[in-house]
């Protein structure tokens, strides 16, 4: 849907009062409120561009970075490069990632009401009297979420339970003992965790023992921080409404925790590793990046309809025209 897409942003940047609702709508979200200061950022329109692009083409940042800087049809769309231009501007690859990343959930539904609204007035004209039709569907996107195995959800567990203990410490330093070496915990269990998965996908002599023996330290590791975490809940400083409902999800954690030592022990070697699946899904992290990701796919696809419809509008007036000189040369 490149040609697509294309076409619908050229016709939306022509139009200015929609690509100023638009613009307002990013300005008010990006802008508003941030000193004048710093490193050289992007333009709104640019950053709009690679947005819809990202989501029209599924593209990583490492190859929209390519496209934002390769393609001359994408630059001239987003206003940074002209047939005759001679001093090429680019785009860092952290530039783009901190600035396509900034939009959320509420930016992206503005947006797409703006899209919508175009696509009704100025594309897909109808009569007030001709019944507005609405064509509704529903799909599946699945979140970045890593595949469960036994030692990847003991880890969790664990992460989980130092972020909460780690947010008592901020809110209760004076009251929170012992809790020192929260960062040792995370990186000694992390790295266990890797050597785990390292040992259980090679191969090579005597793999049972070395898987065993990482398989063992992991646990231990992970024992001790089950009896670390038993022995803290109850002197929890619990003051507010807040801290009660962080102390009931850390017991939880906790039960996990404990559920995941003895279901990796009891599945020592062969059944360590459940069976891998390759799914398309978002490749942005956490829930806020997730509803981004899939808002902007809306949009996307809005654009891409819009941009079908204006190509099929350009090629009946290439047809009619050609069709004129055909006349009246005969």
């Amino acid at each position: 849907p490149m040609v697509s897409i294309v076409i619908a942003l050229r016709e939306l940047y022509k139009n200015k009062v929609y690509r100023d609702r638009i613009l307002d709508i990013l300005e008010a979200k990006l802008v508003t409120g941030k000193p004048k200061t710093g490193r050289p950022g992007m333009e709104l329109w640019p950053i709009f561009v690679l947005a819809q692009l990202r989501l029209s083409k599924h593209l990583s940042y490492g190859e929209l970075h390519t496209v934002a800087n390769y393609n001359t049809l994408i630059r001239q769309v987003m206003g940074i490069e002209t047939e005759e231009s001679f001093g090429k501007e680019e785009i860092p690859y952290q530039t783009i990632y901190d600035n396509v990343s900034l939009l959320d959930d509420e930016t992206v539904k503005k947006i797409n009401e703006v899209v919508v609204s175009f696509g009704h007035g100025e594309v897909f004209k109808k009569k007030e009297t001709e019944a507005l039709r609405v064509k509704t569907d529903s799909f599946v996107v699945e979140s970045n979420v890593h595949f469960p195995t036994d030692y990847s959800l003991l880890w969790d567990c664990a992460r989980k339970s130092l972020d909460t203990i780690n947010w008592f410490t901020a809110k209760y330093p004076t009251e929170m003992q012992g809790w020192r070496k929260t960062k040792y915990w995370r990186k000694t269990l992390k790295s266990l965790m890797r050597r785990v998965g390292k040992a259980n996908s090679s191969g090579g002599k005597n793999k049972a023992a070395r898987l065993k023996k990482e398989v063992s330290e992991y646990l231990a590791q992970s024992k001790s921080l089950y009896e670390k975490l038993f022995l803290c809940i109850p002197n929890l400083p619990i003051k507010e409404v807040k801290d009660l409902a962080s102390a009931i999800l850390l017991e939880q954690y906790l039960l996990f925790l404990n559920k995941h030592n003895r279901a990796l022990l009891e599945k020592l070697i062969p059944e360590l590793i459940l069976p891998k699946k390759r799914l398309s899904r978002c490749p942005d992290r956490g829930k806020a990046h997730f509803k981004r990701y899939v808002g902007l796919a809306v949009v996307s696809y809005n654009l891409c309809c819009i941009g079908r419809k204006l190509q099929k509008d350009y090629r009946k007036a290439e047809q009619l025209a050609q069709a004129n000189i055909r006349k009246n040369a005969a």
